[in-house]
């Protein structure tokens, strides 16, 4: 007699969650409600410190679950993607306590912060290089 097989529909692999399709629009959507929730945060004290306070909350709040296995973001839909960066985008407007409608290049400059994209190049190319060396030595 064969054993009985659960299925599971998503499983939580090393704090990504994965579906079963493997299109990680499970593991967008967690990282969504984690970050708005912190968001949320960010905006109920930017009355109360300034600019640079209120950045280094983005650095510790909201910056470490967007980076955290960044790299699986690359294969992705563009929409899920692109879904994380208004989140970024969001939080920078808070953090200026700028108007909605300002373009985004205007917050990314003025705070001397990368996009997304450009940090999980950072990420992939850290990762390239450490797993080159390792290979060499």
């Amino acid at each position: 007699m064969a054993p009985n097989l659960n299925w599971y529909m998503s499983a939580s692999i090393w704090g990504v969650k994965v579906d079963f399709w493997l299109s990680f629009s499970t593991h967008t959507d967690y990282i969504y409600s984690k970050v708005i929730s912190r968001i949320g945060i960010l905006g109920r004290a930017h009355h109360m410190v300034d600019e640079h306070t209120c950045l280094y909350l983005y650095n510790q709040l909201i910056l470490p679950p967007l980076d955290y296995a960044d790299f699986i973001y690359d294969g992705l839909p563009q929409n899920n993607g692109f879904t994380l960066q208004k989140l970024q985008n969001c939080a920078f407007r808070r953090i200026l306590m700028i108007p909605r409608l300002t373009p985004s290049a205007y917050t990314h400059e003025h705070l001397d912060m990368d996009l997304l994209v450009r940090g999980r190049f950072k990420h992939v190319c850290i990762m390239t290089y450490k797993t080159y060396k390792a290979i060499i030595e």
